[in-house]
């Protein structure tokens, strides 16, 4: 079991490595050691999939990121 101090306001289960977590307004991604691998920057953030990818919401707009936080962008 991974137990990670409470620094955040709200975090979701694991899913492929990374959950989903909340800091203030905002929401980030940790990795299983609690590190934060992708700063909270995002109005709802979801688990990532198992091709590496999560749908994330900004202003209004939805769009994939994969697990460095970049924005995937449709062909």
């Amino acid at each position: 079991m991974v137990v990670i101090q409470p620094q955040f306001d709200f975090a979701i289960a694991f899913s492929y490595g990374l959950a989903p977590v909340k800091i203030g307004k905002k929401c980030g991604y940790i990795n299983e050691k609690g590190e934060v691998v992708i700063k909270p920057q995002f109005d709802h953030a979801s688990f990532f999939t198992q091709d590496g990818f999560a749908l994330v919401e900004l202003d209004g707009e939805y769009f994939f990121i994969d697990k460095v936080g970049k924005k995937v962008e449709s062909e």
